[in-house]
Order: C-alpha cells, then structure tokens, then sequence
C-alpha cells in the first residue's frame, strides 16, 4: 500500500500559500504555508482568529507593532470574550525539519517575552532545573489572555506591546507572533475539524469519478510481471485494507493526504484524535507513507467511502477489499474470523436430531398466546376508552343541564375563571314551572359576586347563607340579574308586589331628630 506508482511527475514546486494565496517566504516547506499561516493555522486544536502582530526573533527584541485588543473585550467587565484567548507563538522560520514547520516550540538557547514590559515568560537552559526548557514546556505557547484584563468600563485603553528577546544560535532564525485564538471543548471540536475536510471536488460525482480513476492509474502503474497472455492472471491485485492503521478498528470515514500516492486510506477521526497527542517528529504526518500531512491537506476519498457504505451491508465481517485496475470494481478479499463466543453461540443455536419438530410446535403456541394477550389488551384498552368517554358527555351533560343554582363542583366562574368546590358559587337563571331556562346563566363564584358592582348585577342580590336556607326549606334556590328578570320572575323572586322589601336601618334616625 505504501509503494508510488510508476511514472509519476514530479510535483510542482508551489509558490503561493494553499490558504491566503499569497506569496511563500519559503518555498522549500513541505506546509506551502507562509510564515502568518504557520502561526495561525499550524495547531488546528486551538484555531487562530486573527494574527495580531508578528516579527522575526533577535537578541534586541522582536520589533512586532503594537495592537489593540479593545475590539475583544468586555467592556462591562475588562475581560476578553467568552471562547477566546490569546497566545504569543514561536516557529523556526527556515524549518529544516518537519517538526519545526508548523508545531509551535521555543528556541533551545531560550527567551524572555515581555507584555507591557513586564516579563511573562523566562525560558532559559542549563542553570537550574526549575528554569530548564522541558518537552513540554517548549511545545506549549504562551497564553497572556489575564495580563490584557482591564477595568470594568475602561476608556481609551492604550495599545498591547509585546516583545521577545532571545539569543539564537547562528544560522537560525525564529519567527514569532501574537494570535487571537477560540478556544472550545475537545469533543465540540474534534466534531467541528471532522466535519470540515472536504472531499477532492465540491461535486459528489466529480470527487466520486476523481478518486477512481486515481485509484484505476495506481492499479496500471504496479503491474508486476508479465505471466501469460491473461492480462488478469499478470495483474498483481491492490488491496484497500477497511480496518484503520492507528486505532485498527472498522473505518467508519474514509481520509488521505491530496498529495499521497497509496490507495490505502485511514479513519479521520481517528488520525485527527491521535494528531492532538503526537510527538514532534510525528506532528501530523500521514500513518501509511509517514509523509507530512498538515489538516489543510486532508480530503476525504468519496471512492473508499463508497465501498465502505456497500460492503458492510453485504459482508459486515469484511476486511478488506481487491480493485480491479481495467474498470474499479472491487470484491471482498478477506473477511474477519468469527471469536470464540460466537462460534459457540452458533454451535448452540445448531438443533438436535429429532427436535427441530417439538421447537417448531413450541414456537407456534408461544405466538398463539401472545396473540392472544394482544387481543385482550386491545379490548380492555378500547373499553375503557369508551368508559372515559361516557363520562365526560355525562359531566358536560350534567353541567349544562346544571346552570342554574348553585354551581357544582370543577365548575368555572365567569370573572375570575378559576375552578371552585361544590356549591362554590351560583348561576344566573331559573328553571321555570314549565321547565322552560330562562337568564344569562353567567357563573359567579362567591368571592367575585360579592365584589360585583350594581351596575353589572342590579340592584337583586342574595348571599350563600340565603341559598343554604332556601335549599333547607325544600325550595331549589336560584338567582338572576336584574336586567335577565321579566316582571313574571320579579313577583317568583320578591313576593306579590315584585320589589324587595326595605330594610330598616335600626341606627338610623327619626326625621325630626
């Protein structure tokens, strides 16, 4: 899988970065970024934002220009904005190795960073071991997102200086900057960077139609011999493994390098996880042909997923996969062995001589029970769905038939349209000698009546206590408002002369007093 196909050209020497486009200050760097991009995008888990200021690394200071960071900050509280920070990166600028291209790290001779003057950072060998470069302090940037923290409500905050100083050995040159970064959970995103690789062409079809025939050209460059007149016979079949090299489970999305040459892809979830804890020499590099493979380079191979969508439904013990070179049709190559569990899982799941019938006759009668329970559960549920349904047409039966007198029990008041208990209120109306309903028969529960204004009810008022009375001498208690009564229901509700009898103020006085 790692072998090139014969003939292939040389690649051409690129002179534009692959992100900005704009012009290489180096062109030998197998990245193809500039010097601004390597600072902004070498660490795809901490995504840079903006590039704030940058300059090359000298004894005498770092000559970056200073910056504003009031546009990311708070102003109610000082602070930068939630999910972002910023960081001070060093890069070696010429890079003769890989690990130097796009990985953050700090010159072995050491260096002094200084926000606003003041020394943040000290890294310097050989004195002491608390002030020694450790691995993991040479790969870690520094982050001076609390030294840029303000006053709540600060105006005119003057511009962030910051400088680095370092004596390099001779022949290096080391680049830094200040990077604006968002910061996120590792899960959030490790979804975020999977979801972003695209395919080799925006067009489904056309990304399909590309990775085939780069697979097709790879089979016809690694013919090995020549075996008789058969071209199939002379053909020495490529094999696409569907188990990841680095975690060596089942592919699940299949990714390569736009610039590898094997056939053999790689999970992409699995090679971005094992990206973020790799070492220096390992820094994003490709785990088939161990060549550099930063994230900017990364597609995904619409022809390999395509496999992958068949052939687990097919033959989901599947390992791998033969191509064929003339037309790209595969076939399964080699499949999984079964574990020891599940041989004997199947080994038991094998019927005995003469038992197949008792079985079948077993399973017969558990489904006719079961049948049968599903039938009685129906009926029972559909009774009493007819049970609830009668009566709630009873209860509104009841009600509406009800809407006089006291109001019964879940009945709502009119005003205040709150449920009350039984004989918690009353209705306008009566029920005639005739049976005839006559009034309004607007509910008013006691709290609501007795704040009632005249103007709504008149001048016919009654209480609970004389409705319990009236209910205690046998008669069926009701009221209605003054403007619902006829004279027929004033002389049923006052007496022969239809007028309420006045009532004698015992306090009050005599007109010639």
């Amino acid at each position: 899988a790692k072998s090139k196909a014969h003939g292939a050209e040389p690649a051409a020497v690129v002179s534009v970065c692959e992100i900005c486009q704009g012009p290489l200050d180096d062109a030998r760097l197998k990245c193809g970024l500039c010097s601004s991009c390597r600072l902004l995008h070498g660490n795809p888990f901490r995504p840079g934002i903006r590039l704030m200021a940058k300059g090359l690394l000298t004894p005498h200071g770092c000559n970056m220009a200073p910056f504003d960071c009031s546009p990311f900050i708070t102003f109610t509280t000082g602070c930068l904005h939630p999910g972002v920070a910023v960081e001070v990166r060093c890069l070696r600028f010429d890079a003769p190795e890989w690990r130097y291209e796009i990985r953050h790290s700090w010159p072995e001779s050491g260096i002094s960073v200084f926000v606003d003057g003041q020394r943040r950072l000290l890294l310097r060998p050989g004195e002491n071991e608390s002030l020694a470069i450790r691995e993991e302090e040479a790969k870690v940037p520094l982050d001076i997102s609390p030294y840029l923290m303000r006053p709540p409500m600060f105006i005119n905050a003057p511009a962030t200086v910051v400088d680095c100083k370092a004596t390099v050995k001779r022949g290096e040159r080391w680049i830094c900057g200040v990077v604006l970064v968002r910061t996120m959970p590792l899960p959030q995103l490790l979804r975020e960077l999977t979801t972003n690789v695209p395919p080799i062409h925006s067009n489904p079809a056309e990304a399909l139609a590309q990775d085939k025939s780069r697979v097709m050209k790879w089979c016809a460059g690694n013919i090995e011999s020549m075996r008789g007149d058969d071209e199939m016979a002379a053909f020495t079949p490529p094999v696409i493994r569907l188990t990841d090299p680095i975690s060596l489970t089942r592919i699940t999305r299949a990714a390569r390098g736009v610039d590898c040459d094997h056939i053999q892809t790689f999970d992409l979830e699995s090679f971005i996880t094992a990206a973020k804890g790799a070492p220096a020499k390992r820094y994003w590099c490709c785990p088939v042909c161990d060549c550099p493979l930063p994230f900017h380079r990364l597609r995904l191979d619409t022809f390999c997923n395509s496999i992958l969508q068949v052939v687990f439904k097919a033959e989901p013990r599947a390992t791998e996969v033969t191509i064929s070179g003339k037309d790209g049709t595969w076939r399964v190559s080699d499949t999984e062995l079964p574990t020891e569990d599940e041989r004997s899982r199947s080994r038991s799941r094998t019927p005995k001589k003469g038992s197949e019938r008792k079985r079948t006759i077993d399973v017969l009668r558990r489904q006719e029970e079961k049948h049968e329970r599903l039938v009685e559960k129906e009926k029972k549920k559909e009774a009493e769905e007819r049970k609830a349904k009668l009566k709630e047409k009873l209860a509104a039966l009841k009600l509406a038939t009800t809407k006089v007198g006291w109001m019964p029990a879940g009945a709502a008041c009119s005003v205040c349209s709150k449920e009350v208990e039984d004989k918690g209120g009353l209705f306008c109306g009566r029920k005639r000698e005739n049976g005839e309903l006559v009034g309004c028969h607007t509910a008013y529960c006691w709290k609501c009546f007795r704040k009632a204004k005249p103007a709504e009810l008149g001048k016919v008022r009654t209480t609970k206590t004389e409705f319990e009375g009236l209910e205690a001498d046998g008669a069926d208690p009701w009221w209605m408002h003054e403007k619902c009564m006829t004279p027929e229901d004033r002389v049923d509700y006052y007496g022969e002369d239809g007028e309420p009898e006045e009532q004698v103020d015992p306090h009050a006085s005599f007109a010639w007093e």
